[in-house]
């Protein structure tokens, strides 16, 4: 695995804290096929219409600080920390147990 920049960490963390179960899942399953230049461009693509709004605006710079910082990063651990940057998204912004 690569360590990832921190500028990179920190899109991908915004991007799991703002989508939904669902969204996290199935944006990471398409960054999971992304292996190359072409692959991520052709993802970048397919994901952009899932999305709309303000969570399309920050895949998109998700996209882009992942090609200009880490473009060696495979999508498969792009894909793996978004899911874990929602998991922890949501333990963090569900009510603590009593």
């Amino acid at each position: 695995m690569t360590p990832l920049p921190y500028a990179l960490l920190d899109r991908i963390c915004d991007l799991g804290a703002a989508l939904d179960e669902q969204q996290v899942a199935a944006l990471a399953e398409l960054l999971r096929h992304a292996h190359g230049d072409s692959a991520r461009d052709g993802t970048a693509r397919h994901a952009r219409m899932l999305l709309q709004g303000e969570v399309l605006g920050m895949f998109d710079i998700l996209v882009d600080t992942w090609t200009l910082l880490a473009p060696q990063t495979s999508g498969a651990e792009i894909g793996a920390a978004l899911m874990a940057a929602g998991v922890q998204a949501r333990r963090r912004d569900r009510p603590a147990a009593r």
